[in-house]
């Protein structure tokens, strides 16, 4: 298990995603930081059940969704950490996440479908690279970690 960020892997949706399936689903609420953002997705009725699959592979006992339609929630959440690992997953769109602090910073891209793990505790912001994006962050208890060797 690495304690620093990455790309963990890239995921095989059961089928081409877009903003639309998402967006009018859920209760979604406008952040601080102007991001639209559901919590426990997982409990609305509608959530496929491919991310209810995701969620049992990396051991989450919740996800978040957030999306960014307009230039009014395109908006990244600014500077924060988590008190649990997260592994997120860009459906729709492409994010730059930034780890560290202003003095030292390092970016990974995330393209549709990469897998990015962020340990508990590691500071960062992501910043939304494309007109639409809908990312969804599976939080995990720090027990439960995926395993992620790579053969």
């Amino acid at each position: 298990m690495t304690d620093r960020p990455q790309i963990v892997e890239q995921i095989t949706p059961d089928r081409e995603y877009t903003v639309d399936d998402f967006v009018w689903q859920g209760k979604w609420f406008i952040t601080e930081s102007k991001v639209m953002r559901t919590i426990n997705y997982h409990t609305v009725p509608t959530c496929p059940s491919y991310l209810h699959q995701l969620m049992e592979r990396y051991g989450a006992d919740s996800l978040s969704m957030f999306a960014s339609i307009d230039e009014y929630t395109a908006n990244g959440m600014g500077w924060h950490s988590d008190d649990k690992d997260v592994y997120a997953v860009n459906l729709v769109g492409t994010t730059e996440w930034v780890f560290g602090t202003a003095e030292k910073e390092w970016y990974l891209l995330a393209r549709p479908y990469d897998v990015i793990y962020v340990p508990m505790g590691i500071q960062h912001r992501v910043n939304v690279r494309t007109d639409e994006r809908i990312t969804v962050s599976f939080v995990c208890p720090v027990d439960q970690k995926y395993n992620l060797s790579v053969e």
